[in-house]
């Protein structure tokens, strides 16, 4: 069973700010769930991601992925074999996570956004 966890479309709208090219969300992962589903978009080659980082609640890394285009959609789960490459397995901590979105450094026009939705799955 998939539950929606967050689902958000992010803007950066005056490039020029020393900290727009880094972008820090929260999101609620609830008990007992076996994955965790991120999935990040951007409309256009321009928008491009240098890395996206994932902590869980116990801030420990779970995921790191560079150099993003267009969509990317990866698996935290407890099991190597489920989980995506890039990815850390292990127990899905409940508990508040963070996202964190790094992107090119300089960004190459003067408004920048994505989305990204985040889903849990229970088997």
């Amino acid at each position: 069973m998939d539950i929606a966890l967050d689902h958000k479309r992010l803007t950066i709208e005056d490039i020029n700010k020393p900290a727009a090219t880094f972008l820090i969300e929260r999101f609620d992962v609830p008990e007992l769930l076996d994955k965790v589903i991120l999935t990040v978009s951007t409309p256009s080659d321009e928008d491009k991601i240098a890395c996206i980082l994932v902590y869980d609640s116990l801030y420990d890394l779970r995921a790191e992925y560079r150099d993003i285009h267009h969509s990317k959609r990866l698996i935290i789960a407890e099991t190597d074999i489920e989980s995506s490459t890039g990815t850390r397995p292990g127990p899905i901590a409940s508990g508040e996570w963070i996202l964190v979105v790094h992107l090119q450094d300089p960004l190459s026009k003067q408004h920048w956004h994505c989305e990204y939705e985040i889903m849990g799955r229970k088997n």
